[in-house]
């Protein structure tokens, strides 16, 4: 596949493009860039590293100590050995981003405020 750098040096690969390709992988992988140009070749460059697995054991929600808010707790089995690297993105049924954060630890918890969330309280 080939790609060409824009004014500036810049160069932006869009990395869903390759998910296909580590489907049902049992190890790990990596995806390298390897430049030519009229001047010749670089040494490949290593770019993304994927894990073949991120399984989630469980997803529980608690009322919090605060009145408006949940508590999620997500407890999951993976190979990625930096937890910090791992992100949870939730979002509405509409599309809306609720929150984006990094993990910190196995389980890990998320407070959600209700008034977020939309849709009818309870």
């Amino acid at each position: 596949m080939k790609f060409n750098a824009g004014r500036g040096g810049d160069l932006r690969i869009p990395l869903e493009n390759f998910a296909d390709l580590f489907e049902g992988r049992q190890e790990a992988g990596r995806i390298e860039l390897h430049c030519a140009g009229d001047l010749g070749s670089g040494r490949p460059e290593w770019i993304v590293e994927v894990y073949p697995r991120i399984d989630v054991e469980g997803v529980e929600l608690f009322c919090a100590e605060q009145e408006d808010e949940y508590l999620l707790e997500l407890s999951f089995r993976t190979d990625f050995p930096k937890l910090d690297r791992l992100q949870l993105r939730a979002r509405t049924d509409d599309g809306s981003l609720l929150f984006r954060r990094g993990l910190r630890s196995n389980p890990d918890y998320f407070y959600l405020k209700k008034d977020g969330l939309g849709g009818p309280r309870r």
